[in-house]
């Protein structure tokens, strides 16, 4: 049973950070054939940078007007034991897609606007990921669903991303605390990205939080590498705090969960406790910061 979860694919990654560049460029009439035609044009450029690699786990290859749906290919690497994952959690999936709308609500009410967009023209969302074995699983949301679950969704984006997280954790029968050197096996971009966050290999991660608009990790961190001294007299050390937000964007599981903590305004927080000294130390790394080192152009990010 070892690695059954191994391959859960993130889906939310690569739908949100494309939902944006979707949004920024459709044309707002009702769906003519001439916006239709618009919406093709449009989506032609979103396609030239496709395909994109999702973190080490898939890829998005396209994203397709076909009917009257905006399709989301994916494809993920691995081996056919996630179909049974898809087919046990094939509601959560579909749950988890559309918290990841409300993520957008941190860029000018992106999420909203997505809503009332596809709403307006009677367009589903449709995402599809294909599997190594070449089944296809297709989740089909709606313009009417997706509208009402993002209106009565009184979820900040912070408390979305938390949502979509803290699920990945439980799909993936995560019973914390977890030493971080089995987190790897999983194969999710979050659960990847945890564990390329701590100290080492024997850090064990304690717990996850959402608190205002902070993302939490916690790990108990073994000694031989946790010098809570030596490092609490630079955790405010802009320069510290921007070289460690460069070298977690260099992972590439990181670096997409980057992308969503950009997206929904959210800062990081990575808190570790010496085993053995009980002492603590805090690492904040401020959304103002997180958003020069995600791979997302600059005119989709909104200040605050």
């Amino acid at each position: 049973m070892k690695g059954i979860f191994k391959y859960i694919l993130f889906i939310c990654a690569g739908i949100v950070v494309l939902s944006m560049i979707v949004v920024s460029t459709l044309p707002k009439p009702k769906l003519t054939l001439s916006t239709r035609l618009e919406i093709e044009e449009s989506l032609k450029d979103v396609n030239s940078d496709l395909p994109r690699k999702i973190g080490t786990i898939g890829w998005l290859n396209s994203i397709l007007l076909e009917d009257n749906s905006i399709v989301y290919n994916l494809s993920v690497n691995g081996d056919k034991s996630i179909d049974s994952i898809y087919d046990q959690n094939y509601t959560d999936f579909h749950t988890m897609i559309l918290y990841s709308i409300v993520t957008l609500n941190g860029q000018q009410e992106g999420g909203r606007l997505l809503a009332y967009f596809l709403d307006s023209k009677g367009i589903n969302m449709k995402c599809m990921i294909t599997t190594p074995s070449q089944r296809t699983f297709e989740w089909n949301i709606p313009p009417q669903e997706m509208l009402a679950f993002v209106d009565s969704c009184k979820k900040s984006p912070t408390e979305a991303l938390y949502t979509v997280i803290d699920m990945h954790v439980k799909l993936t029968k995560i019973q914390l605390p977890a030493i971080c050197d089995s987190l790897g096996e999983l194969r999710t971009i979050p659960i990847n990205a945890i564990s390329s966050s701590s100290f080492s290999a024997d850090d064990i991660l304690l717990d996850i939080k959402h608190e205002n608009n902070d993302i939490i990790i916690e790990y108990l961190s073994s000694e031989k590498d946790f010098s809570c001294k030596e490092l609490k007299n630079r955790v405010d050390d802009e320069k510290l705090i921007n070289a460690l937000a460069l070298e977690l964007s260099k992972d590439e599981d990181f670096s997409e969960l980057l992308n969503i903590l950009a997206l929904s305004h959210s800062n990081l927080i990575l808190r570790y406790t010496g085993a053995l000294s009980k002492s603590i130390l805090t690492v904040e790394i401020p959304y103002i910061v997180i958003r020069k080192y995600c791979k997302i152009p600059n005119n989709l990010l909104i200040a605050e």
